[in-house]
């Protein structure tokens, strides 16, 4: 037995040892526990994409997150962003979140947004929008009915703020890119006619690797804004900025 039948002065001693053990294992079960924490996992999923020959792409490349939706919380953290997208008409719907984010974000001094849409003054991009998107739901798209969307967007972004940098792009884009000061989200479109369906966004941040993802997606996203012109030069959109 762990306690003899002798006197108390030996019990008081194997009771001091048996609490210090439990001291011990427990100390070592939380040391294991952090180590774990901070290193086993790391080096079991690097082992894990070893064994299946894709660490050293999925690292040279830059991605490092997925999610099933727009990162919300970076709003809170950036004092710049970009976004290229296909009709953002999520964005200014009055009952979403994006729209309350959007606000919030440029009421703060200091903060700079831009957003990039397609063209839609363009005869040629707007052809092209209905050869990529030729129903909005289960309703045909026409070129006037393009046109309107866009409009709307824009004055709905307008409708926000006037300082949020509208850009209206010479060409179709295949995904959508939102920056948020220099990490960017690489959302690719759906040609699944559900408005409910989760879009996955994939996160990519800067390694200072050559020919990386994330350098990709940076050098691509300058090349659009280099072809795109602002908004407020549109002498359609005129009226849009004014009211």
């Amino acid at each position: 037995p762990i306690i003899p039948q002798c006197g108390w002065g030996v019990v008081v001693q194997n009771i001091v040892r048996i609490i210090c053990l439990l001291i011990s294992t427990i100390a070592s079960i939380i040391l294991v526990s952090i180590i774990w924490e901070f290193v086993g996992k790391e080096d079991f999923s690097n082992e894990l994409l070893q064994t299946m020959g894709m660490s050293k792409n999925v690292i040279d490349s830059g991605i490092t997150d997925y999610k099933k939706s727009t990162a919300m919380s970076c709003f809170l953290h950036s004092s710049r962003i970009e976004m290229l997208l296909a009709f953002g008409e999520s964005w200014v719907d009055e009952d979403s979140e994006k729209m309350q984010l959007l606000k919030d974000f440029v009421a703060k001094a200091g903060r700079k947004a831009i957003i990039i849409l397609p063209d839609f003054t363009s005869d040629k991009v707007v052809e092209a929008l209905l050869v990529k998107y030729p129903k909005n739901r289960s309703q045909l798209n026409t070129a006037d009915s393009i046109k309107d969307r866009l409009k709307n967007v824009v004055k709905g972004f307008w409708a926000i703020s006037t300082s949020i940098d509208i850009r209206l792009y010479n060409g179709v884009n295949s995904a959508s890119y939102f920056f948020f000061d220099e990490d960017c989200y690489f959302s690719p479109y759906t040609h699944i006619d559900d408005k409910n369906i989760a879009i996955p966004m994939i996160l990519v941040q800067d390694n200072n690797k050559e020919k990386s993802f994330y350098e990709f997606c940076k050098k691509d996203m300058k090349n659009i804004k280099n072809e795109s012109t602002q908004a407020q030069e549109k002498v359609e959109l005129k009226e849009c900025y004014e009211n």
